[in-house]
């Protein structure tokens, strides 16, 4: 009362020491999180990280590793709830999170191989194509670009 700061009386009413300190600080985003007795939401708001303390008020704990990695690709997975796309983040295989937004499991899996032959395949859904790929045939493959039917075997 001696300051005339009437929050941090509050909060000593309330027998809150947290809520205190955050008032001797001024912090008011602080003090929010100390009156719903949030703490992951405190921890953010110390950490003066808005999306952390976003992700917390969605209790979205995936969201908040991804913050702490300041990660926002894996972030934008998240809020999609898409977790395909959010282990391509984790390798940091952008091809492979291409992939998955196009929800192609096939190229996906080229993707996965790193077999890029095989991938272009599957972009121009060429399946006689990328059979030949998985052989590692490359007359095969030639002639399925020329639309040459393969020649008798004797």
């Amino acid at each position: 009362m001696l300051w005339h700061d009437y929050d941090c009386w509050n909060c000593m009413l309330w027998h809150d020491y947290d809520c205190w300190n955050c008032m001797l600080w001024h912090d008011y985003d602080c003090r929010n999180c100390m009156l719903w007795h949030d703490y992951d939401c405190w921890n953010c708001m110390l950490w003066h990280d808005y999306d952390c303390w976003n992700c917390m008020l969605w209790h979205d704990y995936d969201c908040w590793n991804c913050m702490l990695w300041h990660d926002y690709d894996c972030w934008n997975c998240m809020l999609w709830h898409d977790y395909d796309c959010w282990n391509c983040m984790l390798w940091h295989d952008y091809d492979c999170w291409n992939c998955m937004l196009w929800h192609d499991y096939d190229s996906w899996n080229c993707m996965l191989w790193h077999d890029y032959d095989c991938w272009n395949c599957m972009l121009w859904h060429d399946y006689d194509c990328w059979n030949c790929m998985l052989w590692h045939d490359y007359d095969c493959w030639n002639c399925m670009l020329h639309g040459y039917a393969l020649p008798a075997q004797v």
